[in-house]
């Protein structure tokens, strides 16, 4: 296996951000019948106190996504600060956008969660419960939206690849919502894994542990930690956890209303209902593409916008704008943050590092805590007999 640097990652991100440049390039081309004095007096005619709007908009998220884990953190009762709450969301922005399908970011969080005081845990139920939030409000709005069009408020006019995309996305991450509700509240449900797992050599070898009945037994402790961690935060003062939702519907709010800024700076006339709907059925059905943050996925998806303009040229204008805050001003306030912690922990080898073996740490906090909780448990036993 390769070995995973921040060299590498950044190369990752260099590479796929290059990506995003030529797609968007190759869309103004078409858009525009390849006449660049088009896409010249466009940008000429823009008004940028509008795009100015949709980038203190994604600033704003900023600052959102940082409350919604210093919410969680206080559910849990913990006391980061807000800052250290905003750094642990750069970290997981900025292996998010330099991994495939925007996945990196949580195993990251997790990790510098641990300096912070949370077990293994309670960071992976904070940053799940965190996730599922975000999945839930973005379906809510999904919901408000077909509702909203079959009592006929406005039309989509999407084609029908982006219709059957949109529902196929919808439907799975609905089930990601209840598997994840499920693994929270009762996680002994899929202890069933655990066992079937416990089959498989090279999961054994991965964990550590060559004794399948060890491997089960330190599997089932830690869904019982899971189950802990979830039952304090769910049942901790309700405030943080509203305070939280309230965040991940505001954060949705300012990343999705981005869009209809761009258009208005484009001197178009959109529908702000449309453009929000059709900027959270985009967003859900090409998150998915494995490529580091979801390059190629998210700029085909924006072509769902071109159904609403006056003129359609300038799509690939609009893409380029968008993406540039969207990706490129994520990634510019993002990575500098991410790499100075990692400096911080890993010393002057912080480019050579291999960052896959900091799950290493992860798995050594995790064989204590599940020590610490089987110490706990014959403790107990002897006191009540």
């Amino acid at each position: 296996m390769a070995k995973m640097t921040a060299k590498t990652l950044t190369r990752y991100i260099i590479f796929a951000g290059l990506i995003s440049f030529v797609i968007i390039f190759i869309i103004m081309q078409f858009s525009t019948g390849f006449d660049f004095s088009k896409m010249g007096e466009a940008i000429a005619e823009a008004n940028w106190w509008w795009i100015l709007a949709a980038a203190l908009c994604n600033v704003a998220s900023f600052f959102c996504e940082a409350f919604q884990l210093w919410f969680l953190s206080r559910a849990l009762g913990k006391k980061p600060g807000f800052w250290r709450m905003m750094q642990v969301y750069f970290v997981g922005n900025f292996f998010s956008n330099a991994t495939p399908s925007t996945s990196g970011g949580e195993p990251f969080q997790i990790y510098f969660l641990m300096d912070d005081g949370f077990s293994v845990a309670e960071g992976t139920v904070m940053v799940a419960v965190r996730g599922l939030i975000s999945v839930m409000v973005r379906i809510l709005y999904v919901l408000v939206t077909v509702a909203l069009i079959a009592l006929g408020i406005f039309r989509l006019n999407l084609n029908f690849t982006f219709d059957l995309i949109f529902y196929i996305t919808l439907a799975a991450f609905a089930l990601l919502v209840i598997a994840g509700f499920i693994i929270i509240t009762n996680p002994h449900i899929f202890s069933f894994l655990v066992k079937f797992f416990s089959r498989f050599r090279w999961i054994r070898k991965l964990a550590k542990i060559q004794d399948p009945e060890e491997f089960i037994s330190k599997g089932e402790l830690f869904l019982g930690e899971i189950r802990s961690s979830a039952k304090l935060l769910l049942q901790g003062k309700k405030i943080w956890m509203l305070g939280a939702i309230l965040n991940s519907i505001l954060t949705w709010l300012l990343l999705k209303t981005m869009p209809f800024f761009v258009l208005l700076a484009l001197n178009e006339h959109p529908n702000i209902f449309v453009i929000f709907a059709i900027g959270v059925i985009s967003q859900l059905a090409t998150a998915w593409v494995p490529t580091p943050g979801a390059v190629g996925g998210i700029e085909t998806g924006m072509l769902a916008f071109a159904s609403t303009m006056q003129t359609p040229g300038n799509i690939g204008l609009f893409v380029f704008i968008y993406r540039l805050m969207d990706f490129h001003m994520d990634v510019a306030v993002g990575a500098p943050i991410a790499l100075r912690l990692l400096s911080k922990k890993l010393g002057k080898n912080t480019g050579n590092a291999d960052l896959s073996a900091l799950t290493s740490q992860i798995n050594q906090r995790m064989e204590e805590e599940k020590e610490k909780m089987a110490q706990e448990e014959l403790a107990s036993e002897h006191r009540t007999h």
